[in-house]
């Protein structure tokens, strides 16, 4: 990976890289070799520590858990992408959004409440 890292590196590009699950060991050593972006953020990696320990070396882009999504109520779904955008977004370094796609079966109510909320917040938290 590093030798791919670098040819990007060297053409004086951002380097991100998609990587789905737990992979917090192994931040440390991807942005030692060159990681500037992480996608998706899931909330399996521990939000708060993701941004303690790497928020001044990385981009967060993602941390709304979309697997909860179709079991939340729109109530509980503001409160996530609040905490979220709290989490991750304060200072900066956050491009907040899903985890990944979200699912089918998740409701219009519970999308809407996402997006309003992250419209709501986004600039409330840096």
């Amino acid at each position: 990976m590093k030798k791919l890292f670098d040819v990007y590196k060297d053409a004086d590009k951002f380097v991100a890289l998609h990587s789905c699950g737990h992979m917090i060991e192994y931040i440390p050593d991807l942005i030692d070799i060159g990681l500037d972006m992480l996608e998706p953020v899931q909330t399996c990696n521990d939000l708060g520590k993701l941004k303690r320990e790497f928020g001044n070396d990385l981009i967060f882009w993602g941390g709304i858990e979309t697997q909860k999504l179709p079991f939340m109520t729109p109530d509980e779904v503001k409160e996530m992408t609040k905490d979220a955008l709290q989490t991750l977004g304060k200072g900066g370094g956050c491009i907040i959004g899903p985890s990944v796609q979200i699912p089918a079966d998740v409701s219009i109510e519970n999308i809407k409440a996402m997006v309003e909320t992250i419209m709501e917040y986004r600039d409330k938290v840096m």
